[in-house]
């Protein structure tokens, strides 16, 4: 899987501890799952990448088949204000993001948010928890927004996006710091 092991090589750029990466990509399961399968609290949000559930010996990653990348730029746009307006942005952030995405390509958006989603549910997650560290949604939005952080050093589609991931992800998430 080319996104976690994109996530686990930039880990161990940033000094994460190897054996428990090891762990980690050993322990950690993925599957997808139909959106209409998804728990009631989770159906009907494109913008969920997926979650994380936890085994005493495992974590396995659950993946819907459709989220926010894969819709065309149109249907993105149609239904992006009324979902953030439902999670309490403001009309004028809105406005910031949707000008934000349209400065990135469908493909861009696609590998970013996939990546990014990768990163929030495997190294925020699913690492910390074998690290026996904090791994709820605080942690593994902290870890989704260092790692954007580096990779826009090198990558202006992600410095682009980078502008309004905290918000949306603080919103998302209830993070008050990052709304």
């Amino acid at each position: 899987m080319k996104w976690r092991d994109n996530s686990l090589s930039l880990a161990r750029k940033l000094n994460y501890d190897p054996n428990i990466l090891n762990k980690t990509k050993v322990k950690t399961l993925w599957d997808t799952i139909n959106p209409d399968n998804l728990p009631s609290t989770l159906s009907g949000n494109p913008i969920l990448f997926g979650f994380c559930r936890y085994g005493p010996t495992h974590c396995l990653v659950e993946v819907p088949e459709i989220n926010i990348s894969t819709y065309s730029r149109e249907e993105r746009t149609r239904v992006l204000g009324p979902m953030l307006k439902a999670i309490g942005v403001k009309e004028t952030d809105i406005e910031k993001i949707r000008r934000t995405l349209e400065e990135v390509s469908n493909s861009q958006f696609y590998e970013i948010f996939n990546q990014s989603g990768v990163d929030h549910e495997l190294m925020g997650h699913a690492y910390h928890f074998f690290a026996d560290h904090p791994y709820g949604e605080t942690a593994a939005v902290e870890t989704q927004i260092r790692f954007a952080e580096e990779r826009a050093k090198n990558d202006p589609s992600w410095k682009t996006i980078l502008g309004v991931m905290p918000k949306v992800l603080g919103h998302l998430k209830g993070i008050e710091k990052l709304k």
